[in-house]
């Protein structure tokens, strides 16, 4: 995986910065089966007091609704890239015209206090 691709984020005052961007067999996003990703992610919110979130759900479920829009899919084998990193399944239902979307996501979890 690239992460010099993602690692360099400019950050400013908000609640929370991502960075997106398409994930392909032939720049190297796959998983170790080979399995190619549809788009890779990081999240940051350090004035929340979360430099890098490892893993987050509800950051993927509105990045799930921009790739709706721009691969015309709507189901999403996707990555965050942090440090610990997770793969999120994600299936958008419903339709952005009628505002009835709603994302679920899929996947193993870790509890982490």
């Amino acid at each position: 995986m690239h992460a010099s691709v993602l690692g360099g984020v400019a950050t400013s005052e908000s609640r929370w910065r991502g960075v997106t961007t398409r994930g392909t067999k032939d720049q190297g996003y796959v998983d170790s089966t080979g399995k190619p990703y549809d788009f890779v992610s990081r999240c940051f919110a350090p004035w929340s007091g979360v430099p890098e979130d490892p893993v987050t759900g509800s950051a993927q479920t509105v990045l799930a609704d921009y790739w709706k829009q721009q691969l015309g899919k709507d189901e999403f084998y996707a990555r965050q890239c942090s440090r610990r990193g997770g793969d999120i399944g994600i299936k958008v239902e419903g339709s952005h015209h009628s505002g009835h979307q709603r994302p679920g996501i899929c996947g193993q979890h870790r509890k982490a206090l």
